[in-house]
């Protein structure tokens, strides 16, 4: 294995000779491979999985097989069962795995298994028989999604490293005790959280519709936000990963100027008030806020909620600006996106501060570009980015919600 990165590896041609490696030694190779999907975190792991028709090394008489392979530059612990470590003559390695043996994820084996997720449904006094089982997300060693359709309903298996499992769980109280709308909790083991459906729709849908929820009524949803939620531990956020992201992005278009459009964010953020601390989502875009299409926060509910914890509003608020900001480019069908933003702006210009909101946008557009989309959109988001943050905004400044107000005496 030679190359000038394991993450160029797993991306080029040689990833052959990647997946013929980790399957020698059960009498494999790849006849034929298809790179199904890119995971890349800047500056740290980028996990490549394979869908690899697999045929005997000859002499070694094994059968044809249908694998999925994910192969990782993650740093893992040398011996664990399943997984080949590949390590060339220049010190690079590589760890690869069949799915769905994922190293840190030891409940999706679990939750990608009818009868056994069948069995914990029952265990938990639901319907134990799981008639459809499909795969909804994966990222690799972070997290799945699994969707069942059982007599009961659908339930959504969420995989996640153990700590983190137990972590949603407690989330989710916290949340239903505070009155905001999550998804019921139908069962639960280490690594695993099963969850009924959310009410209402992804918003996501309804802006393809040209619908959406009022912005006070977004606003309202987020100041519910339970304040024992900001006992939990802190996140960071796209704009405390700046340098991060930007040097993942330089690296990844070396001819665009992705430095002064980071130093730009860097300078607004300097002099921006970023509010107090809060109870935050801390993922809060499109896929993760329900609308059942009536007025109102009791209308809104949240899901992926496993981000839950203290923060700022406007992050909150800046992870749904630039998410809005770049569904027209994913989709031609969210075309009047674009003015339910700047109504969205406007009216979170009136509680957080203007340059704040747009710098840390900024921020998270720079994060969607260095996570190795398409070139195309990368730099478009990266021009997204220094558009937002160059925008002027005409809001009169006002207090944070929450200030109190003190009289004279």
């Amino acid at each position: 294995m030679t190359t000038t990165g394991p993450a160029d590896l797993l991306l080029g041609p040689d990833a052959q000779g990647v997946l013929d490696a980790a399957l020698a030694g059960e009498g494999l190779r790849a006849a034929s491979w298809e790179r199904h999907a890119v995971h890349a975190r800047p500056g740290a792991e980028t996990s490549v999985g394979f869908a690899v028709r697999a045929v005997a090394v000859r002499g070694s008489g094994v059968a044809p097989r249908e694998l999925y392979l994910v192969a990782t530059t993650a740093d893992l612990p040398g011996g664990a069962p399943g997984i080949a470590r590949l390590t060339g003559a220049d010190g690079l390695t590589v760890s690869v795995w069949a799915h769905p043996a994922d190293p840190a994820l030891p409940a999706l084996g679990t939750a990608t298994t009818p009868a056994l997720l069948g069995d914990l449904l029952r265990a938990a006094g639901d319907a134990g028989t799981v008639t459809d089982l499909g795969v909804v997300a994966y990222r690799p060693l972070r997290r799945a999604v699994t969707v069942a359709a059982t007599p009961a309903g659908r339930r959504w298996a969420k995989v996640l490293r153990p700590a983190v499992a137990a972590g949603l769980v407690h989330r989710l109280d916290l949340l239903r005790s505070a009155g905001v709308r999550v998804p019921a909790t139908v069962a639960h083991a280490p690594g695993l959280v099963v969850l009924a459906d959310a009410a209402g729709r992804p918003l996501a849908d309804h802006l393809h519709a040209g619908a959406a929820p009022s912005p006070a009524a977004v606003l309202d949803l987020l100041d519910g936000l339970p304040v024992a939620a900001t006992a939990l531990p802190a996140r960071r956020t796209p704009a405390d990963r700046l340098d991060r992201y930007a040097d993942a992005l330089a690296r990844a278009l070396p001819d665009a100027p992705v430095r002064s459009v980071a130093a730009q964010v860097a300078r607004v953020l300097a002099g921006a008030d970023p509010g107090p601390v809060v109870a935050t989502h801390g993922d809060l875009h499109p896929a993760n806020l329900w609308w059942d299409g009536r007025p109102g926060a009791g209308a809104l509910g949240l899901i992926d909620v496993d981000t839950l914890g203290p923060g700022r509003r406007v992050d909150d608020l800046a992870c749904l600006v630039a998410h809005l900001t770049v569904l027209p480019t994913l989709d031609p069908g969210y075309h009047r996106v674009p003015g339910l933003r700047d109504a969205f702006l406007a009216a979170s210009d009136r509680v957080v501060d203007p340059d704040a909101l747009r710098a840390r946008a900024a921020a998270v557009l720079l994060s969607l570009a260095a996570s190795r989309p398409a070139e195309h959109l990368a730099r478009t988001w990266l021009d997204q980015a220094r558009e937002l943050v160059r925008r002027p905004s005409t809001a009169v400044p006002v207090p944070h919600r929450g200030t109190l107000e003190r009289r004279a005496s």
